[in-house]
């Protein structure tokens, strides 16, 4: 499976994702160091299952079961 990273803008510009999850969609991320399964886009922000919004994530891709 192919991760997604960040897009690299001029400093001016709200970072972005090459491409966004569906929303609701259960994803996987990588931090520096590790990955983490237990996370969903909510449309907007990474979150989980608790609804809390997670940082610093660097990549994400599909969470297949």
């Amino acid at each position: 499976m192919k991760w997604y990273y960040r897009n690299k803008p001029p400093k001016s510009i709200k970072k972005t994702w090459e491409r966004n999850p569906r929303k609701g969609q259960r994803v996987e991320v990588q931090y520096a160091s590790h990955t983490r399964n237990t996370v969903w886009w909510d449309g907007e922000k990474f979150v989980n299952k608790q609804g809390f919004e997670l940082y610093n994530i660097v990549a994400w891709r599909s969470y297949k079961t």
